[in-house]
Parts: structure tokens; C-alpha cells; sequence
């Protein structure tokens, strides 16, 4: 029998509580229980509980009342949407007697969890997305904003001694992209000497009726934090209503926006950044062909007139000029292919390894060394770059390694593993090995090495223990790795011969 006193206790419960039968239909339930499912109490009772759920979660929540009223232990981890709404909850049993057919449980709205959580993934879908420009990645961001604190202005400024709105969304028509205003006259004047974000709910009663602010542009509530571009203040990322805001904004709201105003200054200093390193491509393209054209023509002058001269006189002294002159040319070429690799990579693209792998090894000649590929996965790189950095390394050990002798013929066989692909002479003396790291790849082979005291100079341009070598091959290989921003370092082989790790800054 269910008294007065006990009757007051159950409605005043803060947390909607619901009480149900052996058959999971309610037989009672408190005021914030009514509230939650927005319906009367009385017209609660005899429904089902798991009816009030969205159909995907309703044998979810069945299973957690059968948990509730056998005592086992409660079920961790879920939560499930109210019918109708966009609301969470997580469900916790209540301990009853056992020896009476009925169980309570009491429910806890989990929906700002859940909304941040949504909030969060499509941020990252919207700034992983290599398709959209800057100006729509704001856009999107904008929207995310708008939608997550139920307003309907938003903007982002730029401020320098005045206040310029670079982007927005919403109908205000002095908030709109390309609006400018003195600093003294916004909102954000106050925002930039607040930590963390500056709030305001209610405007008129927090006494901004004679602020210039809310004369100039009469914004009832407000959200806003400072945008940072390479370590300085670029101006202010901002949500705003003309009405006052119905109910405050939480601390997750706060940490929300000021989140937004980060990854707002992260794109904007990245878009820079792509910026500069174009243009520094474009000087640099544009230098090395005037080089290349300035250096090339006194040569060609110079080869064709020996040619012909040795077509007049038999004197070794014009084979050694022409030799002279060839390694010149090829001088020219490794010191332009330098300077180009060294052009920043803006452009890259998920590519796969093996392939690329390939590729290089049939570009060079290998003199009957065999390739070992060992389950390369795909990265992010820029395809024609990384071919190149693949055969410099091949060409390096073909060169400093052993191989077969009187052998100067490419790959003639090709094995295929679940794991591992061989390309080369099954008698060759040389292996190269191309292989996975946890965080980038590596080249080894079981060639001569490379002394611990010298693996520091080899990167170095003009190095080389060739007669013939230029002492550029690696030097663009290092190039080439520092393009991409990775990182490399040279060590031995466990079959003692060099070993090459590439290490890229992300998971492939």
C-alpha cells in the first residue's frame, strides 16, 4: 500500500524514475519521468517502457528491465533515444525486492554527451575533407556552430585596429562577409580580453542596453572566443541571437566554441601556410629553369664544336674534354632534380607503396640483385617523388653492393608470397628489401654497409665514394623525405648492410 508520505517521496525524486511489472509495463512513474517522455503520468501507466524508445533501441532496453528484475548486473555502456526526439538516456536499475514481480529504474539525460559527440565527428569529417576549399570548411563549420547552441548568427571576424567579418551565416545586415566596424563598437572588443570564451545570455539584463555594442548591432545573446593564427590574435569566432538565449550556456557549450575558434585558426594558418609554400614553388621552378638554360647552352656550344673538331684530329685530349663536358651535364641535371625535390609537397595523395615500389625497381638498372617486398601498406605522398626517392636507393645499393658478376641484365623472374614477392636472380649476391614500419617503411640490403662514421655525411651534397658519383643521389633522396615532412636515418642491416628508415609523422 503506497502512503501519502511515500507518494511525495516518489514525486520529488529529481531523476525520472519508472517503476514496471514482470511484463516491462509501467505501473508508475514521477513527475520527471512524465516530464522527460512529455506526456501526463497518468497516461504512462500501462505502457509499455520500451515503447517510449525509438524502435532501434527497444530490445536494448528490454534486455536492460530483464537485467533489472532477475538482479543481475546491470548492463554498462548503453544509452538510448526517447521516441520522437533527439534525446538520450542512460538507464540504471534500481535494487528491489527480489521476492515482488516488479523492478524501478531511474533514467539520466545523456544528450549533450551524445550532440558533442556527433559535433566532434563531423568537425574532423569537415576538416579531413581534401575537397572542399578553406571558405567552405568555415561554412560548414559555421553551420555545425549554429546548430549545436540554437542560434541563428554566426561569424567569423578578422581583427586588426578594425573589425572585419570574413565569413557568416544568418540574417543580420551588418554581420555579413566583407562587413567592417570599429573594434569599439563590437561584442568582440570584449571577447579579445576574455579568457576562454566571453558569454552572454541575457544582454538587457546584464546591463549592455547602453553598451555601444548592443546599439550598434542588438544581439540579445552571444558566444564567442579568440581565433589564433601562428601564435597571434586573428580576430574572433562568434555565435550570437538577437533575442536573449533560453537558458544558459553550459560549460560544454564553452569548451565547444572555444574548440571551434582552434580549429578555425589551425585552417586558416594551414591555408596560409599552402599559400607561401606555392608561391615558394613557383620562385623556385621558375629560378631553376633560367639556371638550367643559362648553364646548358655554353655546353651544348662547347660538345658540339669538340665533336666536330674530333672528326678532324684523333687526340685523346677531345675524348677527355667530352667526358668532361658529359659529367657536367650530368652535374646540371642532379643539381636542378635537387632543387626541385626540395619544393615542399602540397599535393599529396594516398598512393600504394608496393606499386610505387615496382615501378622504381624496373626503372633502374639492377645488375641481377633481387627485390624483396614485404606487405606494404598505402601512404599519403606525392607519387612521382616518392618513385624517385625509391630509386636512388635502389641505385645506391646496386652501386655500393655486391652483385653478380658479368650480370647487366633487369629482373628475369617474379615470386609471389601471401607476404613477400621476390623480383630478380634466384643466384644474385644482392637483396634489396623494401618493408613496413610501424610508422613509415624501410629499404635494408646485405651489401658492404655504410660505417657508423660516415652515415652522417652521406646525405650530404658532393658526398660519394664513386669516382663517377655525383654525391647527389641520396642528398635528393633526403630532400625528398623532408618535402613530405618525414624523417631519415640511415643504420646497419642485420645482414650487415645499410639499412634506410622513412618515418612519416601519421599512421598510414
Amino acid at each position: 500500500m503506497t502512503t501519502a508520505g511515500d507518494t511525495v517521496s516518489f514525486d520529488s525524486l529529481p531523476a525520472p524514475t519508472v517503476v514496471f511489472d514482470s511484463d516491462g509495463c509501467i505501473t508508475r512513474c514521477n513527475a520527471a519521468a512524465a516530464t522527460l517522455f512529455d506526456a501526463a503520468p497518468d497516461s504512462l501507466v500501462g505502457r509499455e517502457f520500451a515503447e517510449l524508445f525509438a524502435p532501434d533501441a527497444r530490445e536494448g532496453v528490454r534486455a536492460h528491465l530483464a537485467a533489472a528484475l532477475t538482479g543481475e548486473a546491470p548492463r554498462r555502456g548503453e544509452s538510448f533515444r526517447v521516441l520522437d526526439t533527439e534525446r538520450y538516456v542512460d538507464i540504471e536499475w534500481l535494487p528491489h525486492d527480489g521476492d515482488r514481480a516488479w523492478g524501478q529504474v531511474a533514467l539520466y539525460d545523456v544528450t549533450n554527451h551524445f550532440r558533442t559527440q556527433r559535433d566532434l565527428r563531423r568537425l574532423h569529417e569537415i576538416s579531413s575533407d581534401g575537397s572542399r576549399e578553406l571558405d567552405e570548411k568555415i561554412e560548414a563549420m559555421l553551420a555545425v556552430g549554429l546548430e549545436r547552441f540554437d542560434l541563428e548568427i554566426a561569424f567569423l571576424s578578422m581583427i586588426d585596429d578594425t573589425f572585419e567579418v570574413v565569413a557568416a551565416l544568418g540574417d543580420h545586415d551588418r554581420l555579413t562577409g566583407g562587413a567592417t566596424a570599429p573594434l569599439a563598437t563590437t561584442y568582440c572588443r570584449r571577447t579579445l580580453d576574455t579568457e576562454g570564451a566571453m558569454v552572454v545570455e541575457d544582454a538587457l539584463e546584464e546591463g549592455w542596453e547602453d553598451d555601444i555594442a548592443y546599439r550598434t548591432f542588438g544581439l540579445g545573446c552571444y558566444i564567442g572566443s579568440k581565433v589564433y593564427v601562428d601564435d597571434s590574435t586573428y580576430g574572433t569566432l562568434c555565435f550570437a541571437d538577437t533575442d536573449p538565449r533560453e537558458g544558459n550556456f553550459t560549460e560544454t557549450d564553452r569548451a565547444i566554441v572555444d574548440l571551434l575558434a582552434r580549429w578555425a585558426g589551425y585552417e586558416i594558418e594551414r591555408k596560409q601556410r599552402e599559400l607561401r609554400l606555392r608561391r615558394q614553388n613557383e620562385r623556385l621552378e621558375e629560378f631553376t629553369s633560367t639556371v638550367s638554360h643559362d648553364l646548358r647552352n655554353p655546353l651544348t656550344v662547347a660538345s658540339g664544336n669538340l665533336e666536330l673538331l674530333a672528326e678532324d684530329l684523333d687526340d685523346e685530349r677531345i675524348d677527355t674534354a667530352l667526358e668532361a663536358l658529359e659529367r657536367q651535364e650530368r652535374l646540371i641535371d642532379n643539381m636542378l632534380e635537387t632543387a626541385r625535390q626540395g619544393e615542399l609537397v602540397t599535393d599529396a595523395e594516398r598512393v600504394d607503396l608496393e606499386s610505387v615500389v615496382d615501378d622504381a625497381w624496373r626503372s633502374v638498372r639492377t645488375d641481377g640483385a633481387v627485390l624483396s617486398i614485404d606487405s606494404l601498406p598505402t601512404l599519403q605522398a606525392d607519387e612521382t617523388r616518392l618513385q624517385t626517392l625509391l630509386e636512388n636507393l635502389f641505385r645506391n645499393a646496386v652501386e655500393h653492393g655486391p652483385t653478380c658478376p658479368d650480370s647487366h641484365t633487369r629482373q628475369d623472374s617474379v615470386e609471389h608470397g601471401s607476404t613477400d614477392s621476390r623480383i630478380g636472380s634466384d643466384d644474385a649476391e644482392l637483396t634489396i628489401e623494401v618493408g613496413p614500419l610501424e610508422k613509415g617503411f624501410y629499404v635494408e640490403d646485405d651489401g658492404v654497409g655504410i660505417p657508423a662514421e660516415t652515415r652522417e655525411a652521406v646525405f650530404q651534397e658532393g658526398y660519394t665514394t664513386s669516382e663517377s658519383g655525383t654525391g647527389l643521389g641520396l642528398a635528393i633522396v633526403e630532400r625528398i623525405v623532408r618535402a613530405h615532412g618525414w624523417e631519415i636515418e640511415v643504420m646497419e642491416s642485420a645482414d650487415g648492410g645499410a639499412r634506410f628508415e622513412i618515418r612519416l609523422q601519421t599512421q598510414f
